[in-house]
């Protein structure tokens, strides 16, 4: 097979992808509250601080000001919509609302789509058969 998939890229043929779905799925860690899966995680965005600091100029000490980037971590809540989205088993096995709020009671890994489509086949041989897969809708982040 390996060899097959040389000899069409050394004469430039078109190799199908192995998924026709969108990108990978995400593997979160979620809990379900209010109807939606949310996951809380950190995130590190920069804001730009003047600094005054001394330096050295030709032998004289000068004090001068210095823009730094300072790293600033935040919380933030990502949010799907179960109302408007489906869960099922790995294996295939629907899951409704109150079976998923019973399931995850605490919070746990779950895979979402990446981009609000069914994930591909592909995907989801590799996860065990009772691994949660939900397709929903992204609600706009909150910062915590």
């Amino acid at each position: 097979m390996f060899a097959l998939l040389l000899a069409a890229v050394a004469v430039g043929a078109d190799v199908e992808p192995a998924t026709k779905g969108g990108g990978p799925p995400l593997f979160v860690i979620a809990s379900v509250k209010d109807d939606k899966l949310v996951r809380r995680m950190a995130i590190v965005s920069y804001k730009a601080e003047t600094r005054t600091v001394e330096v050295n100029v030709n032998g004289k000490i000068e004090k001068q000001n210095v823009t730094v980037q300072v790293p600033v971590w935040q919380m933030i809540e990502q949010t799907w919509d179960l109302k408007k989205g489906t869960a099922k088993t790995a294996g295939g096995k629907k899951l409704d609302l109150d079976a998923l709020k019973k399931l995850m009671e605490k919070p746990r890994v779950v895979i979402v789509s990446s981009d609000g489509k069914a994930v591909d086949d592909a995907y989801l041989k590799l996860l065990d058969k009772e691994a949660i897969v939900i397709v929903a809708p992204q609600v706009a982040d909150k910062a915590k």
